[in-house]
């Protein structure tokens, strides 16, 4: 059997993508931010943040949590979700001691969700279109 490519499975992965909402994409963004604020949280009883870069982070998280609550869950377009969240994404995130690792991996996969799913649908909607 051949894995090469099959044009069929190719256009359904992309119908598949193609059919996801913006509430889903929204509530992806909402699910990671969750996890990066419970690991920042996390990281803070262990006497984080010690120097100006980590409070930099740490200031961005508190911005983008507070940004996110005040958007209502009916009102809330994906845009102004993303635009929340927007702190977090552009600041570094120490990945030392292991505790600080873990927020800044949850950050990589709040980007994937606020950044690279939302333009992987957008671009599947168009190549959906007929």
């Amino acid at each position: 059997m051949s894995s090469g490519y099959d044009p069929v499975l190719a256009e359904q992965s992309v119908r598949k993508l193609a059919a996801v909402t913006d509430e889903q994409l929204i509530d992806e963004v909402r699910a990671a931010t969750a996890v990066v604020v419970d690991r920042v949280e996390h990281l803070r009883r262990t006497g984080w943040p010690r120097d100006p870069v980590e409070q930099a982070a740490s200031a961005a998280m508190k911005d983008a949590r507070t940004a996110l609550v005040g958007l209502s869950a009916a009102d809330a377009s994906l845009a102004a979700v993303v635009t929340a969240v927007r702190p977090v994404l552009g600041q570094w995130w120490p990945g030392q001691p292991a505790e600080a690792a873990a927020v800044a991996a949850a950050v990589e996969r709040l980007r994937y969700a606020a950044l690279h799913r939302p333009a992987q649908v957008r671009d599947a909607r168009w190549l959906s279109t007929p």
